[in-house]
């Protein structure tokens, strides 16, 4: 699996994309300048509607028989790398300092996260699908603290405009692009 991570630089340059495989994440070479609040919250929004798309395609669909055991393990992939993906930007980024003190706790939330949806990506039958779908905890409180505090410092409110997905359905343009 090839994940890609985008450092941007707060001066509206292209992304700077990093490549990672799923044993070597993405490091700097260089540090990067601290983003302004702007950008940072442009950057944690990107992330945090494809996360939210991921798992509501995955929600919606999230049952796996022997017909569709495929399928579900492609959503749970999708929503692993969408989580990887957050987590890699998270460390590869310089954050303001009112997020900064936020954002590692944070990455290592969607670093567990990942771990739940990438084992379950990688069930080989229908039971162990149902099973670690079961006993999976997808983000604990302290991680939906975290991810506020982390909205709040960079000037977004605490919870999208509209609702993570997990709790309602989403809005048309959502629903969408998510599958």
């Amino acid at each position: 699996m090839v994940l890609c991570a985008c450092a941007v630089p707060p001066d509206s340059a292209p992304p700077r994309v990093v490549f990672a495989s799923r044993t070597a994440w993405p490091t700097p070479a260089t540090p990067l300048p601290v983003l302004d609040t702007a950008a940072a919250a442009r950057v944690f929004q990107q992330w945090d509607d494809a996360a939210n798309g991921a798992l509501t395609c995955w929600r919606k669909h999230m049952s796996a028989t022997s017909d569709t055991l495929a399928e579900a393990k492609r959503r749970a992939g999708r929503v692993a790398a969408a989580y990887r993906g957050f987590a890699d930007v998270l460390r590869a980024n310089q954050w303001p300092d009112e997020a900064e003190r936020h954002v590692r706790g944070l990455a290592a939330e969607y670093d567990r996260v990942f771990t739940q949806y990438e084992t379950l990506a990688q069930a080989t039958s229908v039971d162990r699908y149902r099973a670690v779908r079961y006993w999976m905890n997808s983000m604990t409180t302290e991680g939906w603290a975290l991810r506020a505090a982390v909205r709040q410092a960079l000037g977004l409110p605490a919870e999208p405009k509209e609702p993570f997905a997990i709790f309602s359905s989403p809005s048309p343009a959502t629903a969408a692009t998510a599958c």
